[in-house]
């Protein structure tokens, strides 16, 4: 040993090898290593972000397409059964029925060969014999369903 260094300092040196710095009893990590994690972390960290964002997405879907089947479906079974009680007629007076199937506007009830579909029926829900008159507010004997299509919602 030459002073204060050692052989494998001196020998480094003659090869034109820097010496390393001594790394401090405490050990630790570099800036550039804590950047570079960061970075990693980061893009793992994106990338798990963005498969949740399109799994929670997909899942919206399919929770609205599955609520809009099972309205579609109650809707079904409504229609279906007024269908059938059309024209009930428990006394047997023949005034009960389906009263009209056409094309009407989209607004109103103005006859329109190209209009949408509507199916119009009386049922006596009372059972007195009698078709109550045509009531705006409630015509529980005077039934119809229209198919309607908006144009802006489709």
């Amino acid at each position: 040993m030459v002073g204060d260094k050692t052989d494998r300092e001196l020998f480094q040196k003659r090869k034109g090898i820097a010496c390393p710095q001594k790394v401090s009893a405490a050990g630790g990590y570099t800036l550039l290593e804590v950047m570079m994690a960061l970075a990693v972390g980061l893009i793992a960290m994106s990338a798990i972000y963005s498969v949740y964002a399109s799994q929670m997405k997909a899942h919206r879907n399919r929770e609205l397409s599955l609520e809009l089947q099972q309205n579609l479906r109650a809707t079904v079974v409504i229609v279906e059964q007024e269908i059938r009680a059309a024209g009930f007629d428990p006394e047997d007076c023949g005034r009960f029925g389906i009263v009209d199937v056409r094309r009407y506007d989209l607004e109103g009830t103005g006859l329109n060969p190209d209009g949408q579909p509507a199916l119009f029926y009386t049922l006596d829900r009372d059972e007195n014999g009698d078709l109550d008159g045509r009531n705006r507010n409630r015509n529980k004997e005077h039934c119809n369903f229209r198919i309607r299509q908006d144009n802006k919602t489709g």
